[in-house]
């Protein structure tokens, strides 16, 4: 039986960025000075957008609260109905979110409707459902505490696009307790995400009203992954040659190493 500790990716710098780090590189590449800015799934404060120069920072989020903070106004909705008036916006800001959004394209031709002309789309997220780590296991308690894809990768890599929810749960099962084994499968199968590989997300930003400026990926993941000699028979696909494996599964195209993505996009 293979054993597939050879599968783990290196680690690569400049991915997973947190959201302050993101809004910083938007800001240095963006003019915001007396712009109003929707920030979609987030919920960014005011120390967060302070000396952005910002007339209005509105954040929409299902897990928003409606709040108003000096200029940072919070709000509960979804990407895919966006509850403002045709061009209200000089841009659109998201950090990690599409990644969870899921109609990628009712949200781009809502971002933009809401945007004035020439206005930009930057967006940074991942882990995308087809990386390494796409199963972006989070917010899972058990045992008195949260476990977190990045804190505690107990997930072998890939294995949640070539396995059914009872499969992993099975896998899981010889590395963790099985109930949060069965959870943690549970959970990677939920609407959590989206699962949109990378190459099906790429094609629902060239195919949306917005035009592409860029798109640049990261690959690889940026946290130590415990180099596990998973002894499974459900792993064997995946122990000698990932890339072809799944490339051939998905047939879309799709490279699997690609993590995060960093989408601009301008308002023609």
């Amino acid at each position: 039986m293979a054993r597939l500790s050879r599968t783990q990716p290196s680690a690569v710098d400049g991915i997973g960025s947190g959201e302050g780090n993101v809004i910083a590189a938007f800001a240095a590449a963006v003019p915001l000075a007396g712009t109003r800015v929707l920030e979609i799934g987030g919920m960014a404060g005011p120390g967060t957008v302070a000396g952005l120069g910002v007339s209005a920072w509105v954040s929409i989020d299902p897990r928003n609260i409606p709040a108003r903070l000096g200029v940072v106004e919070r709000v509960a909705g979804v990407g895919e109905r966006l509850p403002f008036a045709d061009e209200s916006f000089d841009h659109v800001f998201s950090c990690n979110a599409f990644e969870h959004i899921a109609d990628v394209p009712a949200t781009l031709a809502e971002c933009h409707r809401v945007l004035r002309e020439r206005g930009r789309l930057w967006s940074r997220f991942g882990p995308v459902w087809s990386g390494p780590d796409g199963h972006h296991l989070e917010g899972l308690r058990w045992g008195g505490r949260d476990w977190i894809f990045w804190r505690d990768p107990i997930v072998p890599c890939w294995s949640h696009l070539l396995h059914s929810q009872a499969e992993l749960a099975e896998v899981l099962a010889t590395r963790v307790h099985w109930e949060l084994a069965e959870l943690s499968a549970a959970a990677i199968f939920g609407p959590w995400t989206n699962k949109w590989t990378q190459a099906r997300l790429v094609r629902a930003f060239e195919a949306s009203p917005l035009a592409v400026e860029s798109i640049q990926y990261a690959r690889g993941i940026d946290y130590l992954f415990p180099r596990f000699d998973w002894d499974h028979p459900y792993l064997d696909p995946l122990a000698e040659d990932p890339v072809g494996v799944l490339s051939q599964h998905l047939a879309d195209g799709t490279d699997i190493m690609v993590r995060d993505l960093t989408v601009r996009m301008r308002k023609r």
